[in-house]
C-alpha cells in the first residue's frame, strides 16, 4: 500500500508512516514529500479514501507529523467540482497553505475529457482541512490532465504548472500537445 520514511545521515531507516488504504486512509504515494518548518510532511496518493472512484478510491491529500501521526487533510471526491487522483508532489505558500493538481476530475463534459474530467489546481488549508479549487480544466485551449510535474510558486504566490493533453492540436492522438499555466490569485 506505501510508505513513507526518514533517512537519517547515519543511514538509518525510519518508517513514519505505511498507508493501510481503504476508505480510511491513501495508498500508493508515488510522488514526492514536501516540509513545513516544523518539519511535518506533506503529500499526496491517488487512490484510497472516497470509494465512489471505484475501488482502490480517489486518493488524498495527508500530513504526517515528525514523528509520523498521520492527519488527512483532504479526501477526494467525484463530483463536478472536485477531482481526484492527484498524482503530483505539492507546493507550500508561506502562509502554509498546500497547492497541487488533480490528473482528472472536475470538468466533466463528454468530449474531450470523457467521464472522468480534465484534472484541475487546488488550494488546500492543512489548519481547515478547507480546499478551494482554483482551476479546472476544460480540455480546450487551456489543456488538460495535469500530471506528475506538480506545481511551483512565484514570489506573489502565482501558481504555474503543465498539463500533458490538449491545448495546441496536432500532437499525440489529436489530443493536444499540452499547455503551461499561470493562475493568479
Amino acid at each position: 500500500m506505501g510508505n513513507v520514511w526518514k533517512l537519517a545521515e547515519n543511514g538509518t531507516l525510519t518508517t513514519l508512516h505505511s498507508f493501510a488504504g481503504g476508505s480510511g486512509d491513501g495508498e500508493l504515494p508515488n510522488d514526492g514529500v514536501i516540509l513545513d518548518k516544523q518539519g511535518n510532511v506533506y503529500g499526496t496518493t491517488p487512490r484510497g479514501g472516497d470509494q465512489t472512484c471505484g475501488n482502490p478510491g480517489c486518493g488524498v491529500v495527508y500530513k504526517l507529523s515528525p514523528t509520523g501521526t498521520e492527519t488527512i487533510l483532504h479526501f477526494f471526491h467525484p463530483n463536478l467540482v472536485d477531482g481526484f487522483q492527484p498524482v503530483a508532489e505539492l507546493a507550500l505558500d508561506k502562509s502554509g497553505n498546500l497547492y497541487g493538481t488533480t490528473h482528472t476530475g472536475g470538468n466533466y463534459d463528454e468530449y474531450p475529457c470523457g467521464y472522468t474530467g480534465c484534472g484541475v489546481v487546488f488550494k488546500i488549508d492543512p489548519r481547515s482541512k478547507r480546499e478551494t479549487i482554483l482551476y479546472g480544466f476544460t480540455g480546450g485551449k487551456d489543456g488538460g490532465d495535469p500530471d506528475t510535474a506538480g506545481v511551483v510558486l512565484d514570489a506573489n504566490e502565482n501558481v504555474y504548472g503543465t498539463t500533458i493533453f490538449y491545448g495546441k492540436s496536432g500532437c499525440l492522438y489529436t489530443v493536444g500537445c499540452g499547455t503551461v499555466f499561470k493562475i493568479t490569485q
